[in-house]
């Protein structure tokens, strides 16, 4: 196991023209990381973001609430995908997510 190196997991929120909208953004393979920690973080005037997961690739589930402002979420396992998805998007570039966890596999 090594640990994800901080920033190298970041969620993408959705963009028309470079700017925040609603919508789900690009989905992360998870499914090589264990204790998932998702961290949000920035100024959340006008956000309101949920993290998703699927097992199957296709059918998405939230996990937890709605995010409205900073907060470190804990994922339980398993996911195979997981994505935001964005209900009410603010200002760009005021929030940011980010996966923290352990990595498994060929490198162990």
């Amino acid at each position: 196991m090594r640990g994800l190196l901080s920033g190298s997991m970041s969620f993408a929120v959705p963009l028309t023209g470079g700017v925040p909208t609603t919508g789900n953004g690009a989905p992360k393979r998870t499914d090589n990381i264990t204790n998932k920690r998702v961290q949000f973080s920035g100024t959340f005037v006008g956000w309101s973001v949920t993290l998703q997961g699927t097992v199957d690739g296709t059918n998405y589930v939230n996990i937890g609430g709605a995010v409205v402002a900073a907060a470190i979420a804990e994922v339980p396992e398993y996911w195979r995908f997981m994505r935001l998805s964005v209900t009410t998007a603010g200002a760009a570039s005021a929030m940011t997510s980010a996966l923290g966890g352990y990595t498994v596999g060929d490198h162990e």
